[in-house]
């Protein structure tokens, strides 16, 4: 796995001010956790955007189950999967989805979408009401509601595209836009650049990806998200979900410590996904950092790198009981004390500036 081809998706989303990704199994379990941190994002003192949290929340919502319900991928004997994408940019929300569809419904689809997007406001609740007393909605039908209060709530055009797949089926990307009252600028379409994040989160077998600053408030959902991702994987048992859990803390916490320390690092990206090859879960975080800060981190992994198991455990133990090794020194070791295979890459973008790379595996 080439993990710096994270950096594509880091320069797509870069102006971004909070971007979440989520490509796994769908299922309602899974919805509490991912709807907890958008809220999360959204409620935070700094930003702007507490009138949409309930907009944002029912859209997101609605999104997940149309995937639910109506995806086609789980047909597609492979590794594909559904995506659930949220970008926030200059008070736009875009929801993005991802899935397959067969070629007969694609064409349904498409005119659908195009008539429902040339008609006006009263025309859209003339309809939405009329598919409201239709009896035993059929599968386009039920859809079909979804796609009409979509515009209604959004007042934004609906974009989408698709790209084929095989001789039967086509990828679906599918965009809705929720604006603030002042944004001028509506109509965004960001759908150009969902192939290649697709791409790039296959490749790496994510799960999921956070981009944004660091807060407290994703600890506890993406805790439930490692826990409930885990726990359905037929190859995982209670010990090593446990490992898991308390490895991603202590990379959360030493990806925080980093945040606090360097005047560059404004956004990371958060991964969490699994190596199709080894068949164990990974964590990976990037970012833009001063390069005198991650010298001295590079520095400490390498030394751990050239240690066998025994004598980190030796050297851990050790700085448990001592004041004199530091809090960074400290949680690598814990990380490195465990059953891990951690790599790291770095591009050395200016002479201050670093975009650095880690990526820690837990092994079985």
């Amino acid at each position: 796995m080439d993990i710096s081809k994270i950096s594509k998706i880091f320069d797509i989303l870069l102006g971004d001010e909070f971007s979440m990704i989520y490509s796994g199994n769908f299922n309602n379990s899974i919805l509490k956790p991912l709807t907890d941190i958008i809220n999360s994002f959204m409620s935070s003192p700094n930003i702007d955007l507490k009138k949409l949290n309930n907009k944002v929340a029912y859209m997101t919502i609605e999104n997940f189950q149309n995937i639910l319900r109506y995806s086609e991928t789980r047909i597609v004997q492979e590794m594909a999967k559904d995506m659930l994408l949220i970008r926030v940019l200059k008070k736009n929300i875009f929801i993005i989805t991802v899935n397959m569809v067969s070629k007969i419904n694609a064409e349904k689809i498409s005119k659908y979408i195009d008539e429902l997007n040339r008609l006006n406001k009263k025309q859209l609740s003339e309809l939405y009401f009329k598919k409201l007393t239709e009896k035993g909605f059929s599968a386009q039908g039920g859809a079909g509601l979804g796609f009409i209060e979509m515009l209604r709530k959004t007042k934004n055009k609906l974009f989408y595209n698709f790209l084929p797949y095989d001789s039967d089926f086509l990828y679906f990307y599918f965009q809705i836009q929720i604006s603030e009252k002042s944004v001028i600028n509506k109509d965004i379409n960001l759908l150009d650049s969902v192939p290649d994040i697709y791409s790039t989160i296959k490749y790496l077998g994510a799960n999921f990806l956070y981009k944004s600053k660091l807060s407290e408030g994703l600890l506890s959902p993406l805790i439930r998200i490692i826990k409930d991702t885990a726990s359905s994987s037929i190859n995982s048992n209670f010990l090593y979900i446990k490992n898991l859990l308390n490895i991603s803390v202590e990379i959360l916490q030493d990806t925080f410590a980093t945040s606090r320390q360097s005047k560059l690092m404004k956004d990371v990206i958060f991964v969490y996904g699994f190596n199709f090859l080894t068949e164990n879960f990974y964590f990976l975080a990037s970012t833009f950092v001063d390069a005198g800060i991650i010298s001295k981190k590079i520095n400490y992994i390498n030394y751990y790198l050239n240690k066998d198991k025994q004598e980190i455990e030796q050297e851990y133990n050790k700085a448990l009981l001592s004041d004199e090794v530091s809090d960074e020194q400290l949680r690598l070791l814990g990380v490195f004390s465990r059953n891990i295979d951690l790599e790291y890459f770095v591009d050395f973008k200016k002479e201050n500036k670093v975009f650095f790379v880690q990526k820690v595996e837990v092994l079985k």
